[in-house]
């Protein structure tokens, strides 16, 4: 993209380097994300929520990864990422493009699903400090690592479907 000299050759183009451009953006926010310190893994002790909040995000990180293989391939068939076995080129290609939707949705869902699950598990959280279930720090970290976790599903997500178009 940085060796572009000029405008693209027509709006199609465009609308593909402008969503290239964005999906870009929020992987390199996803990618900012992932080098701050903080959490990514369930608090020890941590609560059913916490659990699950982890697997949803790994969920969303699997899906991510089946979409880049297919957006990364080489539409002459080279890069092997994600074969389908003993399909000609044309079968192959609906294939991955079937997979691909459907990795797209599952990532959203499961983005979704962190986001809506981020404000209960923080309202529990913190009501559990004044019940002296947790400490004030514990239930920081826990609510941080949801946070950050829901964070990662929706850049990856966002990243993803602006790639797919």
């Amino acid at each position: 993209m940085s060796e572009a000299t000029g405008p693209p050759d027509s709006e199609e183009e465009q609308e593909r380097l402008t969503r290239t451009l964005f999906a870009l953006d929020r992987a390199s926010r996803l990618a900012e994300l992932a080098g701050e310190k903080g959490e990514s893994a369930p608090v020890r002790g941590g609560g059913f929520e916490d659990v699950r909040a982890t697997e949803l995000c790994a969920d969303a990180m699997r899906n991510a990864v089946v979409i880049a293989g297919d957006v990364g391939a080489l539409p002459d068939g080279s890069d092997q990422h994600f074969p389908v076995a003993a399909l000609d080129g044309a079968k192959e290609a609906e294939a991955n493009g079937a997979a691909t939707a459907h990795a797209l949705v599952q990532l959203e869902q499961c983005a979704k699903a962190l986001r809506e699950m981020q404000r209960a598990h923080r309202r529990m959280t913190l009501s559990s400090v004044a019940g002296g279930a947790v400490s004030a720090d514990e239930a920081i970290t826990r609510v941080d690592t949801v946070r950050r976790l829901e964070a990662f599903a929706r850049h990856a997500w966002r990243s993803a479907a602006h790639l797919v178009g």
